[in-house]
């Protein structure tokens, strides 16, 4: 596989969710942060496959996905500590009076409260990011390619 369209997918990936995350936050639209750039990543990679399936096999689709992933994830690591940390250092203030209001609704005690509150932080985000583009990347690919080749031979 060639790597650079996957490295310029996963550029585009990163600099898109970064840019979500810019406007998301002080729009007061975060609770649709994940789910729209869930829609990038199958976007970025649906495209990449679609580019790639003519000249590779099923294995080598799954690790241009993948670097494609691990090159946006990079990218969303940091941004996400930019964004929480300096551009809008009120956001995880935020994020932890919303969460605190919810498991006060589902009635935790304060000690899972407290816990849950704590491990709140924009290192804490900034790695769910990573972990989440990183498990969801492969998981799309592996469904995309599918249906992809499965297209491309009927």
């Amino acid at each position: 596989m060639q790597w650079k369209p996957c490295l310029i997918a996963g550029v585009g990936l990163g600099a898109s969710v970064i840019v979500w995350q810019i406007i998301s936050i002080p729009l007061g639209l975060t609770a649709l942060f994940v789910p729209v750039a869930f829609l990038l990543q199958i976007a970025a990679v649906v495209a990449l496959l679609a580019h790639a399936r003519h000249e590779h096999r099923y294995g080598q689709q799954l690790l241009g996905a993948t670097v494609l992933s691990a090159v946006a994830s990079v990218l969303i690591f940091f941004g996400s500590l930019l964004a929480t940390s300096v551009l809008f250092p009120d956001a995880i203030e935020q994020l932890r009076a919303t969460t605190r209001t919810a498991l006060v609704e589902q009635g935790a005690s304060q000690a899972d409260i407290t816990a849950a509150l704590a491990s709140i932080t924009p290192m804490a985000q900034a790695w769910a990011g990573v972990i989440g583009t990183m498990v969801s990347g492969p998981f799309i690919a592996a469904l995309a390619a599918i249906g992809l080749r499965r297209r491309a031979s009927a």
